[in-house]
């Protein structure tokens, strides 16, 4: 075998790496002998696929996996190591002490890997780091190279982007090379180099970063590769994972999805960066696939998988999809469940072509429903456009993947105050799933770069002096979450991200969150807003607490004042549109006034918004059907969450 490709925890169970199939596509179609460990399936065999989940399952930035596998990548420095739980003081035993049973575990199960892979006797073993499989990288692969000196050792993926990949490779003599950006273009002659037993030059590969490079100045300094024509990006091959999810008989624990990249970059994030947003590291140039393209790939997995769920890992869906690929997808030849990230203000005929289409999950960016937050943190929507998303995917049977976020430099506790006001009036939408989460600084975010724009000095999150045995500049270059020199650290930490807030107007929308999530999640009989028409009157059934009675009829300039605003117009616009009306100074005030009194019109900075939907809304698709895969188990994140 030429190369190992190894798939460390934690990644996700229930899907394929992109990454690594894509680099066994190129590699096999050079003629270079290939094969991708699935590592993250032979621990959670191991480990137990429902207790490797609830590690994978909590947030990343409390550095909770990174923990686990510290003692395996680095035991001169870690012993118990009972102080990273300081910083969280209110965690649950049943999670304190699941943590630190994998704590245990890491380092045989590593020694036991390495054995693995080297009986394999590959020239070349790579692993792909993002979030929280650093220290598990680099654990296999010190492992293997002290006890194979002469095996190449690599690393790649979002951790090694920039300036954090030059710290790695400066830091740990154990690594040869690391790469930095999109190795598509590169990825073959660098290994056809190295089997050549031939020293690739940086210069010659771009993206590739050595210990030749020992001044470090910035990320932006670091060479990273690129792909500018997305036609050139191959479909991935997950032969590999598939055959070890069946060798393994997992398939009563874990239903697999597939995951496809249809894009690379953002095009709202080239003209307005999200203040809080790091995810493109430095790719933000927005490339996609053609359609025809993306349609061909879809076909090919589904047939050779017999899967017809695909996880679409873009950061942002290309706007044209809409007219070049949704209508492909819609007809009877095809019926996909695909999940995709999109642009926040989604239009009503936007959201039926892809729910039409299959694109029936979506994390849409909504991110606040107040206008002075989302213009701050540079979303390109509004509140009431975030409202009309919510009750576009609502009627459609999209669901929705979305959090409100807080603690942003320069807000003002009267936003959240307000927010609490109306928010029972959408107690019928689609809730959030999380309570109110705060912003954190990572890498790559304008937050990060210019910190001192923004008011705020920031440093790397305390979990990190935790995990790695670097000094305080090395643990700043290697970081990629950070926080306010300010921040206290959390004082709740459960298996979801959960705060105290202290100021007034937040407390008072995270109860109101709290209380909607609740009635909308966790009952049988969600709250209904809903219209009917018979003749030229509107009838609506209403059960939301906020109802001022359980049904309305609309007659005459009600219902045409209702109907104008089934999508949001701004009150100029509405004034205009009844300027004719003979009636409308006796009667479009006082009807107007009505709607907002019932609780049935939202208005938001002088726009309105019609709430009810046209009768039952679609069903929306269960959680186990994820795209992306779902873990089967019957036990919930509640038995270690308290």
């Amino acid at each position: 075998m030429s190369v190992c490709l190894v798939n460390m925890p934690y990644a996700s169970m229930a899907r394929p790496s992109i990454a690594l199939g894509l680099i066994k596509t190129y590699l096999s179609k050079a003629g270079l002998a290939c094969q991708v460990i699935d590592a993250n399936l032979l621990y959670a065999k191991k480990a137990g696929v429902k207790y490797t989940y609830l590690v994978e399952a909590i947030n990343h930035e409390h550095m909770a996996g990174e923990w686990t596998f510290a003692p395996a990548a680095f035991p001169e420095m870690h012993g118990e190591d009972l102080a990273y739980f300081e910083l969280f003081p209110n965690i649950h035993k049943n999670l304190k002490t699941l943590l630190q049973q994998h704590r245990a575990y890491t380092p045989r199960f590593v020694r036991e890997l390495a054995d693995d892979v080297i009986a394999r006797n590959p020239k070349i073993v790579g692993c792909t780091s993002t979030f929280q499989q650093n220290c598990a990288s680099l654990a296999l692969l010190r492992a293997i190279k002290q006890k194979r000196p002469d095996i190449i050792t690599m690393m790649g993926g979002a951790n090694c982007e920039g300036i954090m990949g030059q710290t790695l490779i400066n830091a740990f003599d154990w690594l040869d090379f690391v790469f930095s950006g999109e190795c598509d273009e590169t990825i073959v002659p660098l290994i056809q180099t190295l089997l050549a037993n031939e020293m690739p030059i940086e210069s010659q590969f771009e993206g590739l970063l050595t210990r030749q490079t020992q001044t470090i100045a910035s990320d932006t300094a670091i060479t990273r590769a690129a792909v500018e024509d997305m036609s050139n990006v191959e479909m991935p091959n997950y032969d590999d994972y598939f055959a070890t999810l069946e060798q393994l008989a997992l398939s009563d624990e874990i239903n697999p999805g597939l995951v496809l990249e249809t894009s690379r970059g953002c095009w709202w994030g080239a003209k307005a960066h999200c203040t809080f947003c790091g995810l493109n590291g430095m790719g933000m140039d927005y490339r996609a696939k053609p359609a025809n393209t993306v349609l061909n790939e879809m076909d090919t997995l589904f047939f050779r998988h017999k899967i017809n769920r695909f996880e679409v890992v873009d950061n942002i869906m290309a706007a044209e999809y809409i007219k070049t690929l949704t209508p492909h997808l819609s007809g009877d030849e095809r019926y996909y469940e695909i999940f995709y990230e999109t642009k926040a203000n989604l239009k009503e005929h936007q959201v039926k072509a892809m729910a039409d289409a299959g694109i029936r999950w979506i994390q849409p960016g909504l991110e606040s429903l107040n206008d002075d937050f989302l213009k701050l943190v540079r979303k390109g929507t509004t509140a009431i456009q975030n409202v009309a998303t919510l009750k576009w995917c609502t009627q459609f049977g999209v669901r929705l993947f979305w959090n409100l976020l807080s603690n942003i430099p320069g807000e003002k506790d009267s936003w959240y105050s307000d927010m609490a006001d109306w928010l029972p009036m959408i107690a019928h939408l689609q809730a959030p799933r999380q309570n109110l989460i705060k912003v954190r600084y990572p890498r790559f975010s304008p937050y990060f770069d210019a910190p001192e724009r923004w008011g705020i000095s920031i440093k790397p999150l305390a979990s990190y002096r935790h995990i790695y045995p670097l000094d305080d500049e090395q643990l700043t270059n290697i970081a990629y979450f950070f926080e306010s020199n300010s921040e206290e650290p959390p004082a709740n930490y459960k298996l979801e991200t959960s705060y105290e807030f202290s100021q007034p107007g937040h407390t008072k929308l995270e109860k109101a969150l709290k209380l909607w999530i609740q009635q909308y999640w966790g009952t049988q009989e969600t709250p209904q807003l809903t219209m009917t028409f018979v003749d030229n009157d509107i009838l609506i059934e209403d059960t939301r607490d906020i109802a001022t009675q359980p049904q309305h009829c609309l007659r005459g300039i009600d219902a045409e004042i209702y109907l104008a605003c089934h999508t949001p117009i701004h009150h100029d616009a509405l004034m205009r549109k009844f300027a004719d009306n003979a009636n409308m100074n006796n009667n479009f005030k006082t009807a107007l006034q009505m709607l907002q009194n019932n609780k049935l019109l939202l208005k938001n900075n002088q726009r309105y918004l019609a709430l009810a939907l046209n009768g039952k809304a679609a069903e929306l698709p269960k959680l186990e059907n994820f795209p992306g895969g779902y873990i089967k188990t019957a036990e919930t994140l509640n038995s270690l969450n308290g």
